[in-house]
C-alpha cells in the first residue's frame, strides 16, 4: 500500500456554522465531536509509532511508519483547523471540551508503557479504518453532508485506509502480543466513546438545541442504520479478538482507487 501525505486545506467557516449533516443536529455533533479528538490522539498516535521507528529492521516498514507519521500530521493540522474555525462560528469553548480529554491521554502516557501507547494506537487505528471505509462507499451519510466537509472526512477516511495496517505491524515487529492488542482495545474504545460523548453533550446544551426524540432517531439512522455501520462495526470489533487476525484482511484497495480517481479529477 502506497501510503501519500496529501498536503491539503479546506476552508469551513460557513458550513461549520450549520448542522452539516443532512441538517441534523445530533449527527453534526457526532461529527464534529470526533473531530475534537483527533488533533490530540494523533499526536499521541504519532509519538506512539516514531517511539520505534530506529527498532525497526524492514526498510518498508520504516518507509511506511514515516508515511503513516506524516499523513496524521496533516490530519492534525487540518482537524486542529476545523475545530478552531467551529468554536469561533459557534461559539463553544475549545479548552472546556479538549481539556478533559488531555488530562486522559497524559494518564495514559504516565501509566502505559511506550508498548502499551502503540498498542492503543493500533486498536483505534482499526476503528477509524471501518470508519474510513464506511464513508467511502455509496450511499453513506456523506451524501447528505455539505460538499466541503464531506471532501474532508472522505480524505481523511482514505487515508485512514492507505495507513490502517502501520500501527498494528510496527506492533508486532517490536514484540508486542495479541492479548495486548485485546486489552488496548477495551481500554481505548472507553476513553474515546466517553469522551466522544461528553463533548457531544456539550455542544447540544451550548447550541439550546432541544433536540427531539425524532432528531435522535433520525441521527441513529443517518449514522447507522441506513449505511449499516453499527452491524459492521460491532462484527469488525469482535474480529479484533480472533486470534491471528490482520487489518489487511479487508481488501479496500478498490474502494481506494475509486477515491483517488475522484480525488485527482477534482484536484486537475
Amino acid at each position: 500500500m502506497t501510503i501519500q501525505s496529501r498536503n491539503v486545506t479546506f476552508e469551513l467557516d460557513d458550513e461549520l456554522s450549520q448542522d452539516w449533516v443532512a441538517g441534523n443536529p445530533v449527527a453534526t455533533a457526532f461529527f464534529n465531536a470526533m473531530s475534537m479528538t483527533f488533533p490530540l490522539g494523533e499526536k499521541m498516535f504519532v509519538d506512539s509509532v516514531r517511539h520505534y521507528i530506529d527498532d525497526l529492521e524492514d526498510p518498508t516498514l520504516v518507509a511506511e511508519a514515516r508515511g503513516f507519521c506524516a499523513q496524521e500530521g496533516v490530519h492534525r493540522r487540518e482537524h486542529r483547523r476545523y475545530n478552531e474555525t467551529l468554536c469561533k462560528v459557534r461559539g463553544y469553548d475549545l479548552a472546556r471540551m479538549e481539556d478533559p480529554f488531555a488530562k486522559d491521554l497524559q494518564f495514559a502516557r504516565k501509566h502505559l508503557s511506550p508498548l502499551q501507547q502503540l498498542a492503543g494506537t493500533a486498536a483505534i487505528e482499526h476503528i477509524t479504518a471501518i470508519m474510513g471505509e464506511s464513508v467511502l462507499k455509496d450511499g453513506t451519510v456523506f451524501e447528505d453532508a455539505t460538499p466541503t466537509l464531506s471532501k474532508l472526512w472522505k480524505w481523511h477516511g482514505a487515508e485512514e485506509l492507505e495507513h490502517k495496517s502501520v500501527a498494528f505491524d510496527v506492533f508486532k515487529a517490536v514484540g508486542g502480543t495479541e492479548k495486548m492488542l485485546h486489552v488496548a482495545m477495551r481500554r481505548a474504545m472507553t476513553l474515546v466513546l466517553k469522551n466522544i460523548i461528553r463533548m457531544m453533550l456539550y455542544m447540544l446544551r451550548h447550541n439550546s438545541t432541544r433536540t427531539r426524540l425524532r432528531d435522535w432517531r433520525e441521527a441513529w439512522d443517518i449514522l447507522f442504520a441506513r449505511t449499516g455501520l453499527s452491524a459492521e462495526i460491532r462484527l469488525r470489533y469482535r474480529e479484533w479478538f480472533v486470534p491471528g487476525y490482520h487489518p489487511a484482511q479487508h481488501d479496500t484497495t478498490d474502494l481506494l482507487a475509486a477515491w483517488e480517481a475522484s480525488y485527482s479529477e477534482a484536484a486537475a
